[in-house]
């Protein structure tokens, strides 16, 4: 009884979380709402290199270059 407490309130859900994110993970207070905030960073941090990645027009360079060597 006491080990479900436990888990529930002192445990951090680890689905989803790159490896490079778990220290992250254990820092968040509350812990039930640890993998949410991480994951929520991290969707963010993503959408803001995908960003990044079309202004400086990276991914037409990898389509021209794939053209190329055909």
């Amino acid at each position: 009884m006491f080990s479900v407490i436990f888990v529930f309130f002192l445990v951090p859900e680890t689905k989803s979380i790159p490896l490079e994110k778990m220290d992250r993970l254990f820092e968040v207070k509350p812990v039930r709402k640890a993998n949410g905030i991480v994951m929520e960073e991290i969707l963010l941090q993503d959408a803001e290199f995908r960003q990044n990645a079309e202004g400086a027009k990276l991914h037409d360079e990898k389509a021209d270059t794939a053209h190329e060597d055909v």
